[in-house]
Parts: C-alpha cells; structure tokens; sequence
C-alpha cells in the first residue's frame, strides 16, 4: 500500500536484481523481501495487477534455482500467490509441482529439504484435488518408477557374472525409498479425497491395486535386500493407502497383515522401525477390526509369535507402541473374535504368574484358561515380571471401556472376577518380591471399579435388584462391593506392601468413602467388611511414614464424620489420637486434633486401660500402633548402660533450653532434639564369637530408633535421662560448673519457678506486668513454658534415680556406673539427699501448678519420711509439706490414701489433723460432705467457736432432705451450721490451742471450700464464703495469719457464670464486663492483641481458668451478636480469641500424652471441644451443627466429677439456645442434654452430692416443661416456683413429667428410676417404691413387646 503507483517499477526492479545478483545469497535477500512485501499486502491486495508478471518471474527462478536456500525463498514466495491469488497458480501449478517433485526425490538432498518440499507439496491440496487427473497419472508414474527399480534389483540380486549394466542396490534403494516418499507426500495432498467415496477415478478397485503392485514390489526388494528406510517409507505408504480404503481394506489384509508381521521377525529391529511397523498395524486393526481373521490374531498374540518378543524392549516408544497394539485387539466388538484375544492374553498372563510364584518358591496356583495355549512357554525370572506388569496394562483397556457389557461381562472368568479373585496372589504373594505386580493389578481392577462406581449403587447391602440385560448374559455385580470391602480389608494392614500400592488402597477408600456419602444407605455402612476396612486404616494411622499417616488420618475423619460405627472403633480412634499427639511433625498433629473434635467427648473423658492387648487391632503388624510400647522402650533405654555419646556441647545445649529457654539457632530450628538424639547414635561393632546376640541387639538398636525417630515424649525424655546421666558420670561437674555450682544452678531454676507459683496465690502480686511481658504469649509461648516445667520436673526424678542408683544400686532396672561413680557418690551421699531434700517442697509445689501430682506425691512422701527421720514433724513446715501431699493424692483422686496419710500422721508423727477428713470427702467428689467437713475443720483448727457464714440451706428446707443412713453425716462427720439465731455474724471467740495454725493449712481449707462450693455449681454459696473469708481476715489480729484468708475467687466472674448456667446472656455481659481480660467491649482489639495473660504462664490450673473465662466470653458474644453479615472485623478478633483458646488445651492435651499412662484431662478436653463447636457456629450461617452424643456416656464416681459435668452442660444448653435462635432443630441437642443431665444426675447420687442430684433433676423437668411449652402441647405449672427441695417437689415434677411429649420412653423410664433412687437416698423409701412401681407398670408392657438390648441401663 505504501508503494502505490511505484508497485510496478518495484517488481521489475526486485526481479532486475534477482536475475543480475552475483551470488545465490543475494537472489535470497531479495526474494525474501519480495515476500514481506506480499505479507504486507495481504489484507488489502492491491498487487493483485502484477500477481501473473510476478509469478511468470517466480517460476523462472523456480527453474533455475540450484541450491535450497534459493530454492525455499522462492517457494515461500510461490506460496503466497497460491494462498491469496489461486486462479494466478493454476496455470502454474503442473510446472511447479514437477520441480518440487524433483527435489523431492533427489536423495542426495538433507532431510529438511526433503521435509520442507513434502509440506509445501501437501499445502497445495486444493490444486491436487481440482487436478485430480494429473494427481492420479503422477502416482502411476512413480509406482511405475518403483516396479522398474525392483525388476533392476531383482535381477541384481540374480545376475550373472559378466552383467554389468544392472545399477547396483546402494543407487536404487534410496531411489525407491524415496519413490515411496513422494508416493506418500502425493496421497498426503490429496487428503480426504483419496477414497473411493468420491467416485472414478479413484474407486476401491484402482486404490487395492494401487496397494497391492505397492506391496508386492516392497516385499519383492526386502526378500533380497533389507532395507530399514525402505520399510519405514513403504509402513507410511500403506498405512495411507488403508486409511483411504477404510473398511475395503478387509479385502486385502491377508497380505498387508503378512507383510506387516514380516517385519516383527528380524531379530535385530531399531526402535524407529518397531515404532512404525507398531503404527502399521495398529492401523490396519482400527480400519478392519470385526472383520480381522482369527488366524491372524493368533499370529500375532499366540505362542511363538515374534510380535510378543517386541515388549522385552527397553525403548520408551517401543512400549507404549505394542500396549497400543494390545488394546486395539482388546476392544474388537466381536464376541468370537474378543473371546480369542482374551484367552491368549489370560494364558499368557497365568504362565507368567505361576513363574514368579515358583521363583519365590510358591506352588504355581493360578489358574485362569481351560488348555493354555501357553502351557509349554517358558520365561525367565525378569521375562515374566514383564510379561505379567504388560498383559495386566493391556487388559485395563476391557475394564475401562465405555458401555463395554460384552467386555465386563461376556468373558470368562468376568474382568472384575479375574482381578479380584483369580490373580488374588498378586495382591498377596507377590507384594514383597515383586511390588511392580501388586501395584498393577490394584491400579487395573481401580480403575475398572472407579469407571462402575465401585459397585456402591448395585450392592446386595443397597436392597436393589441385580440388572438383566440378556439371557445367557450375567450383570449380577450385586457381591462386587462386598469384595472390594473385603480385598482392602485384607491389604490395608499387610506388612509387606509397597508405599505405592498402600497409596493406591488409601486412595481408592477415598473413592468409595465418596460414593457412599452420595448413596446415602445406612445399610451399606453396617457391612461387617466395610468395618473391616476401617480398622485397617488404624495401624496405618499409626504409621511412621508420613505419607501413609497423614492420608490415613483423613480417612478416618471421613469415616467417623459419615457415623454409623461402634463404640469400639471410635475408642480406638481416641488411642490412636492419644499416639499421634506426640509426634513432632505438626501437620500430623493437626490431623489429630481434628479427628478429635469429630469423635464422641463421651468417649474421650471416658478412661480405659491402654494396656488392653483388645484395644487395637492387628498387635504385631506395626510397632508404633501399642500405647504401651513407648513405655517399654522407656524401661528398655533406662535398662541399658550409658553409652557415653552424649558429650558436653550436648548438654550445654539441652541445660540452656530446660533453664533458660535458649534454643539453638535458626540451623535445626525445631528439630534440634531430634538431631541430638541421631548424633549421639552409634552403631556397635560385631562380636565373632556373639554374632548372633549382636544382631539381636542391633535389630533392637534399630527398633528403639524407630520408635524415638518423629515422637516428642520419648525424644525428651532420651534427652532429659542421658542429661541427667552424663551429670552423674561426670560426677557433677559439668558445663554448669563444679559439683557445688551445678547444684547451685539447678536449684536456682526450681526455687525461681517454685516463686512464680507462690507469687501466683498471693494478693499482692496478681496480674503483675512481669509475666505479661516475658512469659505471656500465644499457643507456642504458652507450650514452651508448660514444657520447660515438665522436662525439668523430669530432668530431676531422673537425677534423683541415677544418684541412688551410684550409692545405693538397682538389682535389674538400671545399670552399674563405674566405680569411680559410685565412690564419688557414696562419700557425698549425704550432701546429695540434703540438697535433694532442701528443694522438694518447691518441686512438690511447681509439679501441683503445672498438673503433675504424680511427681508431687513422690517427692512429697520422700520428703516426710526424711522429716520424720530428723525429728522435724512439728513446724510449719511439716504441716506445709502435709498440705502439698494431701492436695497432690486429692488430685489424683486417692481417698484411701489420704486416710492413710491422716493415721500414719496420727500413730506414727503424733500429730492429729482432723481437717484432711475433709479433703479425703473432696477426693472421692463427695463435695457437698467436704463442705461440712471443711467448715469443721477449719473451726476447730482456728480454735473458733462458728464461722461469719451461712451457706448451707435453711433448716426448713433442711427439715425436708433427711440424710439417709448411709451418708457421711450419719457417720459422724459433723455440719456446724453457724447463724442459726438469726443475730446476724456470730462474734469469734478463740480457744485455747497447743500451737498457732499454719498459714498454709489456712489458706488451702480456705481455697478447697471455695472450690467445693463451685464443683456444686452452687453459686450463692460461693458469694457467702467470700464475703465470710473477708469478715475472717478483718477480724483477725494475727497479721502473719491475714494473708491466709484468701479464696482467691473474683465474684464477678462467679456471678457471670452464675447468669451463664440460667442462659441468662445479658446477665453475663454485665457481669463480664466488671471481669479484667472478660469483657466482651474489649473483643475489638483482641485479634491482634489477645488478653491471655497468665502468672506463671506455665501453670495449668490458671490456663484453665483463662480458657474457660475465655469461652465463656466468646459464647456470650456468639450468642449476642447479630447476624453473620455484620461486624466481620469483630467476628475475626472473637475467632482469632476461639483459636488460641483451643490452641491452649491442645497444649495440655498434648502434654498429657506424653505422660505414662496416657489420658487427657477432662476439663482440658472439654474446653478444646467447646472452642471449636463455638468456632463452627461463628464460621457457618447454619443452624445444624454437630452434636456429640452422650447416650454412651458412662461417668465412674472413682473417675469423673460433677463439676465436669456442669461445665458439659453449660456447652449443651448454649448451643440449645442458639439454635432454639436461629430455628434450627433442637431435638439432638435436647436429647443429648437429657442424657448428660441423667448421666450427672446418677453421679451426684452415687458421690452422696444429693442436692445437687434434686437440682439437676428439677433442672431436667424444666427444661422438658419449657420445650412442650414452646411445642404448646401442656399447660406451664407452678411446681417450681416454690421450694426446690423436699420429695414432695420431686413427686410434683414426676406427674408433670409424664404429659411432656418431647422425651422418648427410655429418657422418661431412666428419670423415673433416677428419682427413685434419689428419694430412697433421701430417706423416703415409701415414695420411692411408689415411684419405682409406678414406673414398672408403666414401661413393664412395652417391655414384652420390645425387649431390652444389651446395651439398656
């Protein structure tokens, strides 16, 4: 366009210079500008007047062009007209086309060439097929070229001595070979119109002919002489020809198919030539297929055939090239001709499993063909991996067709049926030696049953009919479901499996997890093999392979997310959660705790022995599944002499962490431990003489590193029992200094910690800025903290074990240090057990802190055999040390032994403390007798003559609830009830006694009674025994004794929750608000800013505090806030506070599972569980969330509390009430408060807390009065709105009981027997056999006509 007028003298100048250039680079720079030239004017065409003179140019330059640059610039050129100005090139197209074909055939020319003239020969299509004439006479031409070169070979190949006029093969090979090629190129650009559709001159007859004369010369030239090229042209030639005979080439496939299998019998075949004579014959299978002859198909797969050999090949061409090949034949839609395939594929396959078999010295027992024709085939160990992994990939193409009824089902044995059952041995057998095997057999029937849905919807389980679609034709697949449940029941456990192939089983679970929670069926989830396959996923659960654990874990929490599973199962997953908490991969402990939160909370808090050889299956199939093995190999460790590899730069390492908090640097970040314990391994030289105990000891070895490899508790405690090791070996002088200093330091740390936690109980130093600032943090912080103190308490018992063991020695639990050791400490024997006995009161008072009274009760007993031994039993400090025993067997819920504490203190100290009656009534959760109890106590031991208080009922009430005579006020446990004269606070009068009372003492009564009363819920009584407790300390003189009488209780928060337990939510954020770190205002900023400070921040019982005042706060603004599309900064900071709530009792839960036995503490678990239901009610605008069920729950008296039991129904009630407001369906969570308020109920009874039994029974009726209420289906009544006390008040609630509809007959039969036995306990006997046998009339026929399961209380 930019040269208008000029276009003219610019072609005539282009030309000019093209024809007077010099050198044959220039003509191409010109030609090549001439081609821009053209590229520019192809939208516009304004060339088009000097296209004919431009093209008469071209083609002279096409003539005389005599190199292949030349001769491209000027095609390139050439193609242009062609493209833009057809009716310019039709006059020049014969012309052209001769040159290019001369090029084409000239193999003296590089392959680009060749190449290049081929694609611009094919590009003119459109003149090929409007010359249709002129492209028929070209292609007889060169198949008469090709004749003539054959006859000159034939008679090369034939001549005689003195013809020397014959060319020889090396001139007329590659002529032919590139006639072949041109040949191809010619039939290329004729395209779709090179098929006898179109009519003459191409019919079916001239194109078979055309193949035949091409066929024949081929076969004539290679018989002689053998040519890879000619082969390659002439596999392409053919494979052209069939393509346009289509189905007429079933005419002539005999000698095609001859020709093709001709070539698969030279032994020695380059893998370009394999791959074409593959293509060859996969096309000629394609085009003929139903009409291929059975003769042929023997050839090919049958035994013998050279084809066969092909998949021996290592090419990775070859391979794909012959499977293509088996698939071809595999997916004929012909019955007869199918049939054949199959049965030499089947033979093939059986011959090569029963040699791998006998390879591993099994009996060769597959069997899969009647007369194989295969029988007598022979193959190597290598030989029949290859031919078993190839025929099973081949007859995946059968399994995976679409709609292939013939395929599935007209075979024999049927393709599920042959995988499943028949080739079982390669699932089983053959998974160690050859997993290659393994894997392809379960990656081909995955497929298959992935491509049917695994069979889900046509299970006998399902209740459908099994499908007919033709007779003699069986569709029944109605066992298949039940197979595969029962083949990955077998595999899932096996030991001898691939990581692979125990991927492909987990994966294909998955599948059918999917398809059954589309099915919905609960039938299908009753199926004993479906449970089978579960509790195979629990040894890989336990797996100590990260990719086998963490797939498996999500396994599990799919299953118990889709229910339907036993009891016994999902308390199996809790031991496996237990296991798994201790690993030190974090994505594995994730996995954990959100399995958690999905079982049961019944079966969590629920205790069982983790010894029970029942409680995993599959003992032995994998060492880390057993609870109890991380015991044993503690013991196993502990058993075996030190071995001296834990060096100084060791332990300066480990000390610097347990004393300072000082990590290594960024190298090992938080592997470092781990990296430790592997430097310090050592691989011990062989014995001659002991080989075979060395090698035990070395398997051993490896077990026992196995187990410590990835799991913290064991990983610390190596560490803290080889610290305390090398302290004793290195007779005390360590990186820490001499002897003298090493003690001075790690009594430095006890006594600071042991500070901290006295600083925690005193007044003055509450909420300090100290602990904010240093220990105060999130989740981590919190951890490292809490773990510091346990590792240190650990670090100590075992310096404690090793030092008794160097002067006293063990007979079998620990070895013999070396003399020098034991001399060392047996001379300072005494100044070790002093040292020892100077800091066990801190250490008894850090271990009740951080909940661990195991570790106090130890220390503590140790502690008062060495005071009674020095005569120093009648101090304070006796009384402190006492105090700490008792609180520590308290905790561990041991009221006999506090019994026994209070006689040995009595019979062998001389000394009588009546006041550890009480504690003894509050470790058997008898709380409201350890009021009592207390408030006796703590009267006489301050030498009182009644107490500022008034927190027992009235006496009218009290009138009213005789204690029967079983209680332990019948047995002598007197109940000072002061204030009875109704003149106000009695006036103090003191007593006369041998010694001042013991701050300590004091202030633990004090605090037990405080606790008592908020176990009992009890509330008010909670505000009376403060206000009580102030009164004391005013009027008291004894300043040294003032600072005892602290309950260390903000009333604020008591009477929040107060307002929480009656759902009275603006109550409590009132009362929130007046609570420092609680109020629900401050939320705003608490995402980036979380109010979590705690003073230690290591001390258990205030994180529980936090945590529980925490969701407390959170459920109050969950349940107060509006909707979800409101305030979605403010819902971020409530989430953010919800997620380092849980992160807190993760903690806790996690370091319980690092203690021996494992269990986690209820209250812990609770509040985990509680924070992630309030996080799932934050994050869904749904009103159906997940509602654990209680109907299994089973709460021991010598196990579980009642104030464990609040705090559940605290959680149940809110989320009643928030789905009472959001319309959702309240009848799961009212059944399950129904079986927790029964549950509590019967355990108040059973500990003699018998109020607290008539209030959640009263408390109980209500709420069934307030749902029929709402339900409008009874009359609201007055009942309770009088006393709550008294049997008449139960009786009144029974009648109305028995009108509310809501509550299921089994509910209703278990409240009736509860309230009897409540009245019996109460002394109304009378009442209660009325009630009981009002209650047996009532439900004794429906008991005949449904009689009572196993599991019916």
């Amino acid at each position: 366009a930019a040269l208008g007028y000029e276009a003219q003298r610019f072609f005539q100048w282009v030309f000019a210079k093209v024809g007077t250039a010099p050198s044959d680079d220039l003509k191409v720079l010109f030609l090549q500008a001439l081609h821009q030239a053209f590229k520019m004017d192809c939208d516009q065409q304004q060339f088009q007047e000097f296209i004919p003179m431009a093209m008469s140019n071209l083609q002279s330059i096409l003539e005389n062009a005599d190199t292949p640059d030349l001769l491209m610039a000027v095609v390139d050129c050439i193609q242009y007209v062609a493209e833009y100005y057809p009716h310019v090139f039709t006059n020049h197209f014969r012309d052209t086309v001769d040159i290019l074909v001369g090029w084409h055939i000239d193999s003296t020319q590089k392959e680009a060439v060749i190449r290049y003239t081929s694609d611009v020969l094919v590009s003119l299509q459109h003149f090929w097929v409007g010359d249709l004439g002129f492209s028929v006479t070209l292609l007889g031409q060169f198949l008469e070229d090709m004749e003539a070169y054959t006859e000159d070979l034939h008679r090369f190949a034939r001549r005689s001595p003195c013809a020397d006029d014959i060319p020889p093969p090396d001139v007329c090979l590659p002529k032919l070979t590139a006639l072949l090629r041109v040949f191809s190129t010619v039939v290329s650009s004729m395209g779709d119109q090179f098929s006898p559709n179109h009519g003459p001159p191409l019919t079916d007859t001239y194109i078979t002919e055309l193949l035949e004369r091409m066929v024949r010369c081929v076969d004539q030239v290679t018989t002689d002489h053998p040519s890879e090229e000619l082969f390659i042209a002439a596999n392409t030639c053919v494979c052209l020809l069939g393509q346009g005979l289509g189905s007429g080439l079933a005419q002539s496939c005999s000698g095609v198919l001859s020709y093709t299998t001709k070539q698969t019998e030279h032994c020695m075949l380059s893998s370009t030539h394999s791959i074409s004579a593959l293509q060859l014959l996969n096309k000629i299978l394609e085009l003929v297929n139903t009409s291929l002859p059975v003769s042929v198909i023997e050839q090919i797969l049958g035994p013998g055939s050279s084809f066969l050999q092909l998949r021996f090949y290592t090419h990775p061409e070859v391979l794909p090239s012959v499977l293509k090949v088996y698939r071809s034949l595999l997916t004929l839609k012909n019955i007869p001709l199918l049939d054949t395939v199959y049965r030499l594929v089947l033979g093939d396959l059986e011959v090569a499993i029963n040699t791998l078999l006998s390879c591993n010295g099994l009996p060769p027992s597959c069997s899969m063909v009647k007369n194989n024709p295969f029988s007598s085939a022979v193959y190597a160990e290598h030989q029949a991996l290859t031919v078993a992994v190839f025929n099973m990939c081949g007859l995946a193409e059968i399994g995976n067709a679409k709609n292939s009824i013939i395929g599935m089902w007209g075979l024999s044995p049927s393709f599920f049926e042959l995988f499943a059952v028949h080739l079982k041995p390669c699932h089983l057998h053959l998974a160690d030696s050859h997993p290659a095997v393994q894997y392809t057999a379960l990656y081909t029937l995955l497929s298959h049953c992935t491509r049917h849905g695994h069979f889900v919807s046509s299970s006998q389980a399902s209740g459908a009919p099994p499908p007919t679609i033709m007779e003699g034709v069986s569709l029944s697949t109605g066992g298949h479901f039940t197979s595969i449940l029962g083949l990955l029941a077998e595999l899932l456990p096996a030991t001898s499996m691939s990581g692979d192939s125990r991927t492909l089983c987990i994966r294909w679970f998955q599948e059918i997890l999917h398809q059954l929670r589309r099915a919905d069926n609960p039938h299908l989830f009753t199926m004993p093999e479906y449970l089978a396959v579960c509790m195979g996923l629990l040894p890989l659960a336990c797996s100590a392979d990260r990719a086998t654990c963490l797939p498996a874990m999500q396994l599990l929490q799919q299953v118990v997310h889709l229910g339907h599973l036993p009891q016994d199962f999902l308390r199996r997953c809790v031991h496996v959660c237990k296991l798994l908490l201790t690993r030190t991969d974090r994505a594995i402990q994730q996995a954990c705790t959100d399995l958690l939160t999905l079982l049961p909370i019944a079966l969590v808090i629920s205790e069982k022995d983790s010894s029970d050889p029942q409680l995993l299956p599959h003992r032995r199939a994998t060492l880390q599944l057993e609870l109890e093995l991380q015991q044993e190999a503690r013991h196993s460790h502990m058993a075996k002499a030190p071995s001296g590899t834990f060096h100084s730069h060791n332990f300066r390492t480990v000390m610097a962490f347990l004393l300072n908090s000082t990590k290594p640097g960024n190298l090992v970040k938080d592997k470092w431990v781990e990296r430790i314990f592997h430097s310090c391994q050592r691989s011990r030289k062989k014995d001659g003489g002991r080989g075979g105990d060395e090698d035990g000891g070395v398997q051993d070895r490896e077990c026992l590193q196995k187990l410590f490899q990835d799991n913290s508790s064991l990983l610390w405690f190596w560490a803290m029992w080889e610290a305390a090791a090398f302290c004793v070996l290195a007779k005390l002088r360590t990186p820490l200094g001499r002897a003298q200093e090493t003690f001075q330091t790690i009594e430095v740390a006890v006594r600071t910690y042991a500070v901290e936690a006295r600083s925690r109980d005193s007044d003055e130093n509450k909420g300090g800025k100290m602990d904010d600032t240093k220990l105060s943090g999130l989740g981590e912080k919190h951890y490292t903290a809490q773990l510091q103190v346990h590792l240190l308490l650990q670090f100590l018992e075992n310096l404690d074990k090793f030092m008794y063991n160097a002067y006293e020695g063990c007979a079998v639990a620990m070895s013999a240090p070396p003399k020098t050791v034991r001399t060392f400490f047996r001379t300072n024997r005494a100044t070790c057990l002093e040292w020892l006995n100077r800091i066990r009161l801190s250490i008894m008072t850090i271990a009740l802190h951080c909940g661990q009274p195991a570790a106090a009760l130890r220390h503590g007993y140790e502690l008062l055999w060495d005071m009674r031994d020095n005569n120093n039993t009648q101090g304070a400090e006796f009384e402190h040390a006492v105090v700490l025993v008792i609180q520590a067997l308290c905790e561990l819920r041991c009221p006999d032994a506090i019994v026994g504490v209070l006689a040995w203190c009595r019979d062998v100290i001389g000394r009588n403390m009546p006041w550890i009656s009480a504690i003894k009534e509050q470790a058997a959760g008898r709380y409201e007798a350890a009021v009592s109890e207390y408030q006796h106590g703590l009267q006489l031991y301050l030498g009182l003559t009644s107490l500022p208080i008034s927190s027992e009922p009235p006496t009218t009430a009290e009138s009213s609830l005789p204690s029967p005579p079983n209680s332990p006020r019948s047995q002598g446990s007197s109940s000072v009830v002061p204030g009875e004269d109704g003149g106000g606070s009695p006036k103090l009068t003191l007593l006369h006694k041998p010694t001042d009372p013991s701050p300590e003492v004091v202030e633990f009564m004090i605090k037990q009674m405080a606790e008592c009363y908020i176990s009992l819920s009890d509330w008010s009584a909670v505000e009376d025994w403060q206000h009580g407790v102030q009164k004391l300390r005013m009027d008291n003189t004894n300043s040294h004794l003032q600072r005892a009488f602290n309950t260390d209780v903000d009333l604020n928060y008591i009477k929040a929750l107060s307002k929480f337990e009656d759902v009275d939510l603006p109550g409590v954020k009132e009362h929130l608000e007046l609570v420092p770190g609680a109020s629900l205002s401050g939320l705003e900023n608490a995402g980036e800013r979380p109010d979590f400070s705690c003073s230690p921040a290591w001390d258990s019982r205030q994180l529980f505090q936090i945590t529980e005042q925490q969701l407390v706060r959170a459920a109050t603004h969950v349940s107060l806030a509006p909707g979800v599309g409101s305030g979605d900064s403010l819902r971020s900071d409530v989430s953010a506070v919800l997620r380092h709530t849980a992160k807190l009792s993760e903690n806790s839960l996690q370091l319980a599972a690092s203690e021996w036995p494992t269990s986690f503490p209820h209250d812990h678990a609770i509040n985990y569980y509680w924070a992630k239901s309030l996080q799932d009610m934050l994050d869904t605008d749904c009103a159906d969330w997940p509602v654990h069920s209680l109907s299994e729950l089973t709460l021991e008296p010598s196990q579980h509390n009642v104030r464990t039991c609040s705090r559940m129904m605290w959680f149940l009630q809110h989320q009643l009430h928030m789905l009472q407001d959001r319309e959702g369906s309240v009848e799961g969570a009212a059944e399950q408060l129904s079986h927790l308020r029964l549950a509590t109920l019967r355990l108040a009874r059973k500990q003699g807390n018998y109020r607290l039994a008539q209030k959640v029974l009263l408390d109980h009726v209500d709420l069934l009065q307030n749902q029929a209420q709402e339900n409008a289906t009874m009359v609201a009544t007055q009942v309770f709105s009088q006393t709550r006390t008294g049997p008449q008040t139960i009786l009144n609630a029974l009648s109305t009981v028995e009108s509310v509809p809501v509550l299921t007959n089994p509910l209703r039969l278990k409240l009736e027997r509860e309230s009897a036995k409540i009245l019996q306990t109460m002394g109304h006997t009378s009442d209660a056999w009325e009630t009981l046998s009002s209650c047996i009339a009532t439900y004794g026929p429906l008991a005949l006509d449904n009689p009572p399961t196993k599991n019916a209380r």
